[in-house]
């Protein structure tokens, strides 16, 4: 898994690319917390690159949308894989995101 980060229009896309699965989600993790400690409150979370996701991905997305909550951030995500969009409709989690088809509509609608 890569993961990579820009500013654009003062909102962080963070984007993933490769598998989110046990094994790399801890990094994840780590770099939304970051990011969100630092005190980012725009986040774009790209998963245009991701091509599988495992239930400890999940576990990733539901605790940085707690998170960011809790410090009153705005967590979207963009550019959704189909097999990460048909995860995220299994399992409730399209309730919980707000997603978008590409980042530009994101930044836009998150205030950027």
């Amino acid at each position: 898994m890569e993961i990579s980060c820009r500013t654009r229009d003062h909102v962080t896309v963070v984007a993933v690319t490769g598998r989110i699965d046990s094994t790399t989600s801890p990094e994840l993790h780590t770099r939304l917390t970051a990011l969100l400690q630092r005190g980012e409150k725009s986040l774009v979370l790209d998963l245009g690159g991701v091509d599988y996701m495992a239930s400890a991905g999940l576990r990733v997305l539901l605790a940085a949308a707690k998170k960011s909550k809790a410090v009153g951030a705005v967590l979207v995500l963009a550019r959704v894989t189909p097999f990460v969009c048909e995860l995220l409709t299994m399992t409730g989690f399209q309730n919980i995101f707000r997603a978008f088809e590409d980042v530009e509509a994101a930044v836009a609608a998150i205030g950027g």
